[in-house]
């Protein structure tokens, strides 16, 4: 899925910031890059930004290796530009950039928690880019507490805002006419969901282990796993899902049509992840009316409140228990629908918009 190309260029923006109209300059380099939370952050933001601030002047900037990928959506590039606010919304801010105020969300700094996600060559990069990044920032924002507690041993606590993401209104239960066509055209009657990154931290070995005891218990069962692109770790993961070819349908490439379908579709969504900068498949899912069974561990209890089920990542048999638990109890999935929509109507990017304005408005204005 590609960003909407009428979102960009922007051409201003709600009252803010008093009655000057600002330039602001949003760094998007990393929407050059294959599909995940990152890019899905990117489009939601500045589409908010737009939709909300019909005063001031944003200006779309990249990195110049990027700028052939991204100069159809308006981007241009940054060097000797000034700006009232620079926003970097991947953890990036160039150094030649003037600003009053410059500010950038950190999506998560995991490479800093553990050596087991990333290879020693990338981390040394992440921590490169975060070392610059915490030299040249005012303020940084993050997506949730977690993610601020981890970088608050790098940038001082008090200059560190959480503004949860939101979530596309497109994410939102299908009707049981639409339902039953997709499921008749997918092929599929039953099954359980996945949907992110191939990376070791996302805990897909153990996913699996616990998939194949589910599978045990509820014959033809399957499980449909949806992925943008394989990371570190992955190796090992597409051994095991070759090994069980017949129950697991991997997809890569889906749009956002399709993805919204098979959140409707799907029994429960899994994401029994180790870590994560905030976790947005659980929204998607909860906003879906999907029951959803995770970790509860690293931010995810943050997303899903009391709307999900949670389970211990590291022992697959909870895994699996939990998940049947929810799969033998329609009144049980009924009930997390319910939770889950009215817990996910509460994270929206206008929201996630009118936090980031906050934060630069008290920073600018204090």
């Amino acid at each position: 899925m590609q960003p909407d190309v009428s979102l960009f260029p922007l051409a201003g923006a709600g009252p803010f910031l008093g009655k000057n109209r600002l330039k602001i300059g949003l760094e998007i380099s990393s929407l050059a890059f294959p599909l995940s939370g990152i890019q899905v952050y990117i489009n939601g933001i500045v589409h908010a930004l737009r939709s909300l601030d019909t005063t001031n002047h944003y200006i779309l900037t990249t990195k110049a290796k990027q700028y052939l990928k991204l100069r159809e959506y308006g981007a241009s590039s940054f060097w000797l530009r000034s700006f009232d606010v620079y926003h970097g919304l991947d953890g990036f801010l160039p150094g030649a950039v003037r600003a009053a105020l410059k500010s950038a969300i950190v999506h998560d700094v995991l490479f800093l928690k553990s050596g087991d996600y990333h290879t020693a060559e990338q981390r040394q990069r992440l921590l490169r880019k975060l070392y610059r990044l915490t030299r040249r920032a005012d303020v940084l924002i993050t997506p949730s507490l977690a993610t601020k507690k981890d970088l608050s041993a790098l940038f001082p606590a008090e200059r560190i805002y959480v503004v949860p993401n939101g979530c596309s209104e497109s994410f939102r239960p299908m009707s049981a006419a639409t339902l039953a066509d997709f499921r008749q055209g997918l092929g599929v009657d039953r099954y359980l969901l996945f949907v992110g990154v191939f990376q070791r931290r996302k805990n897909i070995e153990r996913l699996l282990d616990a998939f194949k005891i589910i599978r045990g218990t509820i014959p033809g069962l399957k499980l449909i796993m949806v992925t943008s692109y394989f990371g570190y770790g992955s190796t090992e993961v597409m051994q095991k899902v070759s090994e069980m070819k017949g129950d697991i349908f991997l997809k890569r490439g889906v749009g956002q049509e399709e993805l919204v379908s098979l959140y409707n579709g799907a029994e429960a969504f899994l994401f029994p992840s180790l870590a994560e900068g905030f976790g947005l498949p659980v929204l998607e899912a909860m906003a879906c009316g999907t029951p959803v069974v995770t970790s509860r561990i690293s931010s995810m209890p943050e997303i899903g409140g009391d709307a999900v089920v949670y389970c211990d990542p590291y022992d697959t048999t909870d895994i699996a228990s939990v998940t049947l638990d929810v799969l033998g109890s329609e009144a049980r999935k009924r009930e997390l629908r319910q939770l889950g929509l009215s817990r996910a109507a509460g994270f929206t990017w206008t929201e996630s918009a009118r936090g980031v304005m906050s934060v630069w408005e008290k920073n600018l204005c204090p």
